[in-house]
C-alpha cells in the first residue's frame, strides 16, 4: 500500500484494508511526492504470522514504526544511507536510480549482498557511483552468489551498475569464501544478466580459502556472466588480488570475471591485480585463471574480449596437482560453442598483457575428481590465453610479458607467448605478437628447469600446436630452456602435430643449455621444435621467415627451421611457390647460416628429410626453403 502526502515524524496515520479476509501481510511505503513523482520512500511491515490482525471496520496501527520517518532520496551520503537504501532497495524500478552523493566509510561492517534480479522482488533500478567509493567493507561470502549485489539480471539487456569504486588501496574491504555454501563470487556481484556494467573500479581482493569439492567461480567484478542476450563490461579495472588459498576441486578465477557464458562482452577494461592459485587441489579438477577471464563457459556464443590489458601477475605458487591446469594473461581457456554456432565462440580481440604469467612446478592428478582415470594430463600456460581447445579466435593481440615456469613437471607442460597450447583444427591464432622488436626482455619465454620423462613444449607463439592455425604471427622474445629429457623450443611453435602455420615470422633467440645425457630427445628449431605429426594434412610453414640464433646443447637437434623431425608419414613444410626463408643474421649453434651452407643447417636431426625443393617419395619428408 502507497501513502502519499506531507508526513511528519511523531504521528500517527491510519488506512483502510478492505476486505480484510484476504490480507495475509501489509506492507506500507511512505512517499513525500516530489515534483509529482513519488520517489522518497519510508517503510514499515506487519504479517499474520507475528500476530497481526485487522479487526472489521476497525483501525490498526502499524507497531514498530521509528520515531522518525527516514526519508530516502535516492541519494547515498552516508553508511547509514547505504544501509537504508539497502533496506528498501527492492521498491527501486527499472526507471529509477540510486546515486553516491559521497565517499562511504563502512567502517568495517559486514554486508550482505542486495540481490538486483528485477525478475523478482528485488533492486530493478540503476546503481550510479558517481565516481565514489564505498571501502571498509567486508562482504558476507555465506550465499550461493556474493558480492555487493548477489546477482544484477535484468530481462532485456540494460544499463546497472557505473561509475563505482569499490574499496581503496590498503584499506579493510574483503571478500573471503570460506564456506562451501558460495559458488559465485565478485566484489560487485557473484553472477550477472543482461546487465551492461561500466567504469566499475575494485580494490576488494577476493579470496577462496575453503576446500570446495564442487566448482567454484571468482572474479574482480562478477563471478559469472550468465547466458543472455548481452552482458557488458565497459571500462572496468580490477585491483584486488583474486586467488585461491584452498585445496578446492575447481576454481575459475579471473581479474574480471571467472567464467562467462553467451552474450557477454569485454570492453576496454584492465587487470592490475595478482591473480593466482596458492594452494594444490586435494581431488584434481580443472582449474583455469586469467587476468581478464577465468573461462569461456561451454554451450557458448558471441563471447567477445576487445581491447583489453592485463598487468597483474597470473601464477602458481605451488605444486597446484590438478587434472588440468590453464592459465593466461586474458583467459584461461576457451568453451564449446552451442549446436548450430557457425562463427567463433570466443574473439579475443586487439588485447595486450604486460604481466608476468607465472608457473610453478606442476604435477598432473592421477584422477578426475569423480575418481576415473585422468589421461588429460595437461598444463597450458600462455601471455594470452592458456588453451583453445574449441573454436575460437586469438587475433591481433600482444605479449609483452615474460612467461616463467620455475620447478620440474610431471605433467604435459605447454608454454608460449600468446597461447600455451591449442587442440581444435577450428583455433585460429592470427596476427598476433609476442615480445618488441626494439627490447628482447619483452615476450620471454623461458623454463628454469626440466628433469621429469614428461614433455616440456615451449614456443614463441604456441608451446603445443597439437591442433589449430596460426597465421600471420610474430616473435620477437626469446624462447630459452635449461635443458630436459623431453623440451621441445621453437621461434613460432615448439612442438607442432597438426599445426597449421603460415606467413609467420621469428626474430627471437631460441636456446637450450644444460640437456643432460638424457636429453637426446630434446631440440630447437627457428620455427618449430619438433614436428611429429601422423597426418599429410599437416603440411604448412608456407610463407615462413626466420631470423635468429638457435643453439642446443645437444648439436645435432637444432636448425635454423626445425629442430628435429618425427613424423610417422611422409610429409612437406613450405610449398615451391611459397618457400620458407632463412634471413641473413641466422646462426645455428653459433655458426652463421649462409647461402652456401643453408640447406646443411635448415633442419636438425635427420629422420629421413629431404632437403630442399625434392618431390615426395623414398620415404623422404620435403623442406622448401630459400636463403635471403
Amino acid at each position: 500500500m502507497t501513502l502519499k502526502g506531507d508526513f511528519s515524524a511523531g504521528q500517527s496515520y491510519y488506512a483502510a484494508v478492505l476486505p480484510k479476509e484476504s490480507v495475509k501481510a501489509l506492507r506500507f511505503c511512505f512517499c513525500k511526492p516530489t515534483g509529482g513523482n513519488c520517489e522518497a520512500k519510508a517503510l514499515a511491515t506487519g504479517t499474520s504470522e507475528a500476530g497481526f490482525s485487522l479487526p472489521a471496520n476497525g483501525i490498526r496501527v502499524v507497531s514498530g514504526m521509528p520515531s522518525n520517518l527516514n526519508w530516502f532520496d535516492g541519494t547515498i551520503s552516508s553508511k547509514a544511507d547505504l544501509d537504508t537504501w539497502a533496506s528498501m532497495a527492492h521498491y527501486f524500478n527499472a526507471a529509477e536510480t540510486v546515486t553516491l552523493g559521497a565517499d562511504i566509510d563502512y567502517a568495517g561492517g559486514i554486508w550482505t549482498p542486495v540481490n538486483a534480479n528485477e525478475g523478482s522482488d528485488h533492486f530493478a533500478g540503476l546503481f550510479d557511483g558517481n565516481g565514489h567509493s564505498i571501502y571498509n567493507i567486508v562482504i558476507n561470502a555465506s550465499a550461493d552468489n556474493s558480492g555487493f549485489f548477489s546477482v544484477i539480471a535484468s530481462e532485456q539487456p540494460r544499463e546497472r551498475v557505473k561509475n563505482l569504486i569499490l574499496g581503496k588501496e590498503g584499506d579493510s574491504s574483503l571478500l573471503d569464501i570460506s564456506t562451501d555454501a558460495c559458488t559465485y563470487a565478485g566484489a560487485l556481484a557473484g553472477k550477472i544478466k543482461n546487465a551492461y556494467i561500466s567504469e566499475v573500479i575494485n580494490h576488494i581482493p577476493v579470496t577462496v580459502s575453503y576446500t570446495n569439492t564442487a566448482t567454484t567461480f571468482v572474479g574482480g567484478i562478477a563471478g559469472a556472466a550468465a547466458a543472455g542476450d548481452g552482458s557488458y563490461f565497459g571500462k572496468c579495472e580490477n585491483y584486488g588480488s583474486v586467488s585461491c588459498n584452498s585445496g578446492s576441486t575447481s576454481v575459475y578465477n579471473g581479474g574480471i570475471a571467472g567464467i562467462a557464458y553467451t552474450g557477454t562482452t569485454f570492453d576496454t577494461c584492465i587487470n592490475y591485480g595478482k591473480i593466482s592459485h596458492d594452494a594444490t587441489c586435494e581431488v584434481g579438477g580443472v582449474n583455469c585463471m586469467g587476468g581478464i577471464l577465468g573461462r569461456a563457459g561451454n554451450s557458448i556464443a558471441n563471447v567477445h574480449i576487445v581491447d583489453c590489458i592485463n598487468y597483474g601477475t597470473v601464477e602458481t605458487t605451488v605444486n597446484v596437482r590438478a587434472s588440468q591446469l590453464y592459465f593466461g594473461g586474458i583467459c584461461g581457456i576457451d568453451g564449446q560453442p552451442a549446436d548450430g554456432v557457425s562463427d567463433y565462440a570466443l574473439e579475443v580481440v586487439t588485447c595486450r598483457n604486460e604481466g608476468s604469467i607465472n608457473g610453478y612446478n606442476q604435477s598432473a592428478a592421477d584422477n578426475n575428481p569423480d575418481g576415473t582415470e585422468n589421461k588429460n594430463k595437461y598444463t597450458g600456460v600462455g601471455g594470452i590465453i592458456g588453451r583453445q581447445s574449441n573454436k575460437s579466435i586469438i587475433d591481433r593481440c600482444v605479449n609483452l610479458g615474460t612467461i616463467t615456469k620455475v620447478g620440474n613437471h610431471s605433467a604435459e607442460g605447454c608454454y608460449g607467448g600468446i597461447i600455451g597450447m591449442s587442440s581444435s583444427v577450428d583455433g585460429m591464432v592470427s596476427e598476433c605478437v609476442n615480445g618488441a622488436a626494439d627490447d628482447d626482455t619483452k615476450g620471454l619465454v623461458v623454463d628454469a628447469v626440466q628433469t621429469s620423462n614428461k614433455n616440456l613444449r615451449i614456443g614463441g607463439i604456441s608451446g603445443y600446436g597439437m591442433r589449430g592455425n596460426y597465421n600471420k604471427c610474430v616473435n620477437y622474445g626469446k624462447v630459452q630452456s635449461n635443458g630436459g629429457k623431453k623440451n621441445y623450443l621453437g621461434g613460432i611453435v615448439g612442438n607442432d602435430t597438426l599445426g597449421k602455420v603460415v606467413e609467420c615470422i621469428n626474430c627471437g633467440e631460441v636456446s637450450m643449455t644444460g640437456a643432460n645425457a638424457d636429453g637426446s630427445n630434446s631440440s630447437t628449431g627457428g620455427l618449430i621444435g619438433l614436428i611429429n605429426g601422423s597426418s599429410t594434412d599437416n603440411s604448412t610453414g608456407e610463407g615462413c621467415r626466420v631470423k635468429a640464433s638457435v643453439s642446443c646443447d645437444k648439436a645435432v637437434n637444432a636448425g635454423a627451421v626445425i629442430g628435429r623431425y618425427s613424423s610417422s608419414v611422409i610429409t612437406g613444410w613450405g610449398t615451391q611457390a611459397s618457400p620458407i626463408v632463412i634471413c641473413s643474421g641466422s646462426s645455428v649453434n653459433g655458426t652463421a647460416v649462409t647461402g652456401n651452407n643453408y640447406l646443411t643447417f635448415a633442419v636438425g636431426s635427420d629422420y629421413g628429410f629431404q632437403a630442399s625443393g625434392e618431390a615426395f617419395g623414398g620415404g623422404k619428408n620435403t623442406l622448401w626453403v630459400t636463403f635471403e
